[in-house]
């Protein structure tokens, strides 16, 4: 579902753009277009990401690839694996993760549409990872010590990698990494 809401948030921004209604804003006419939006992408990247200015999360701080190891990294005799003084636990945890979620999904759209190349796929994973974490943390509270959080962050984040490229291979690959990472 995820997925599919970023492909039509990808899809709808990227035919606002092309339209005239963008053509009207200076930050798409005007003649360095592309760089005023890499600067507007990079301060909000920043403003987000730097402790202090608007969140006090040290999560945000994370790149894409530290979050994605953050995540996969299982409970040990019931412990967290992620940092309560950084995470929150419970609740709150969970919802760190989804406003991480989010956070990403609207930066990737924007990210991927600017005129200097983006990848898509390491964010994919990562937002996969994350929403997987999430759901594993769900079901870890309700159900107990027989759920693994980090078994759905690693399946979260192949099958958003799947869905998101569109391609069967990407996510058996993912599978594969994790299943190595994780024995």
């Amino acid at each position: 579902i995820v997925s599919v809401a970023f492909i039509r948030l990808l899809m709808k921004y990227a035919e606002w753009c092309k339209a005239k209604v963008a053509a009207k804003w200076w930050i798409f006419a005007s003649p360095h277009a592309g760089l005023v939006q890499v600067f507007i992408m990079t301060l909000i990247t920043c403003v987000f990401s730097y402790p202090g200015l608007i969140s006090s999360a040290p999560y945000m701080r994370l790149s894409q690839a530290e979050m994605i190891k953050v995540v996969l990294v299982p409970k040990k005799d019931g412990l967290q694996s992620l940092k309560s003084e950084d995470w929150g636990s419970g609740a709150v945890l969970i919802l760190n993760l989804f406003g991480w979620l989010v956070f990403k999904v609207f930066l990737t759209v924007f990210s991927i549409t600017l005129p200097i190349p983006a990848g898509v796929f390491v964010p994919a994973l990562a937002m996969g990872a994350v929403l997987g974490r999430a759901i594993g943390e769900i079901s870890f509270s309700i159900f107990g010590a027989d759920i693994m959080p980090s078994g759905y962050a690693s399946v979260g984040a192949a099958a958003m990698a799947a869905a998101i490229t569109r391609t069967i291979s990407s996510g058996i690959i993912m599978l594969e990494v994790a299943t190595f990472l994780l024995s």
